[in-house]
């Protein structure tokens, strides 16, 4: 799970800092303008790191409290990171798909 989560941070800084929009699916910015699209990955960037973050962060509080301790950090991480992500896609690209 560790790995996981830090996989996912290194996929929104890739997303968010480095502007690599390839990595999401083209469906999901095909209607966002090209000077959007630096906003667009900046915030969908965010929203993935945020749920890599939590996921992290539940790996280290599954070691101490078990999967109770794990699910109280990822479930939230995972709700506010997918809410990021919905803002940005009605936000720029105009629906979810």
């Amino acid at each position: 799970m560790l790995i996981i989560g830090i996989l996912i941070i290194l996929l929104g800084y890739l997303i968010g800092f480095k502007g690599k929009i390839q990595l999401i699916h083209s469906y999901h910015y095909k209607n966002v303008k090209d000077k959007d699209k630096k906003a667009y990955t900046r915030i969908m960037g965010f929203g993935t790191g945020v749920i890599g973050a939590f996921i992290t962060i539940g790996a280290f509080l599954y070691l101490g409290f078990g999967t109770a301790g794990a699910s109280s950090a990822i479930l939230p991480g995972l709700i506010l990171g997918f809410g990021i992500i919905v803002y940005a896609q009605y936000k720029y690209n105009g629906g979810i798909f």
